[in-house]
Order: C-alpha cells, then structure tokens, then sequence
C-alpha cells in the first residue's frame, strides 16, 4: 500500500489568483480555508519538484497570514531563479524556500550554498532593475519547510539570511 501524506494544494489553483477581484476579508477567508477545502496527497517517494512546488505553497500562504503580500512566486530570469518575492511595511523580501521530508539529515537552511546565494542576488538585480531607481529596502530570506507526521508546516523563516555585497 502507498503511504501518502496530506499537503496543501498548490496556491496557484486557489483564490490567489482572485486577487483584487474579491473583498479583502472574502479574499482572506478564502485563503485561509483554501487549504483546509482542498488538498492533495503526496507519496512519501514524490518527486523533489512535487514536494517543492507544495512546500512554495505552505510558505506562501504562512507569510501572506502574516501580513506580506506575495509579489512574485518562482520569478525566473537568465540570471537565477526566485521562489518567492514579498513586501511588507515597504521592504522587500527575497525569498528561498526548502522543503525536507522526514527523512532529511541535515537541516533544509544548509543548502543554500554560497553558488545559490550569488544566483539569488543576481536574480533580485533584475527584478528590482525593473523600477530603474535605488533599490527600497530589501533582505534575502530563507525559510525552511518540513514534513512531520503527514502534515507540511513551516518550521523556520530565516529574516535576513545573508547579506550580499550590492557592489
């Protein structure tokens, strides 16, 4: 028999998309409940991009409960890759996001390595080169999702992981 576990569905299909559309406090109720209504189940051997993408959602609907809006999710240019970007009170934030199953030995924070940090900044150059003025006040986060008896949850958001040299 497969051993599944319960994840959030992606926030991709739920009413983030709706947003502007919907009241604030409709669109927050939903948000909140979307993962409860519908969610989807994970094999324990899913595949890294499977658990990724579910992990992304957790995060992105954690930080959105508390307070940040979610600018961009897996924002690609040629220079790296975002998994998230947020803003709260005018600061943006650079979001890296590793999910482990409950298997992982080592914590999912150790694998940001110094290549994947230099890609990050690379890649929040060019999404901030995109407003042509100083950068606002901006920090690279990491935040660390894990799978525990069949429930995802976040177990650690690094605010300011790293600090990168803008230079």
């Amino acid at each position: 028999m497969l051993n599944t576990k319960r994840v959030p569905a992606p926030a991709a299909r739920g009413p983030f998309r709706l947003s502007g559309f919907l009241p604030r406090a409709l669109e927050n109720a939903l948000s909140r409940l979307w993962p409860i209504l519908f969610s989807v189940r994970i094999a324990d051997d899913a595949s890294s991009a499977v658990l990724g993408s579910a992990g992304e959602a957790e995060a992105a609907a954690w930080l959105r409960r508390r307070g940040y809006a979610i600018l961009e999710r897996n924002y690609r240019c040629r220079t790296g890759e975002l998994d998230l970007i947020t803003r709260r009170r005018g600061q943006i934030a650079f979001v890296e996001v590793k999910t482990r199953g409950p298997g992982a030995i080592a914590p999912p924070a150790e694998q940001v390595n110094a290549g994947k940090r230099v890609r990050m900044v690379r890649a929040a150059r060019a999404y901030l080169a995109r407003f042509g003025d100083a950068p606002p006040g901006c920090r690279f986060d990491v935040m660390e999702v894990t799978v525990r008896t069949g429930r995802m949850r976040v177990a650690r958001h690094l605010k300011d992981a790293f600090r990168p040299g803008w230079g």
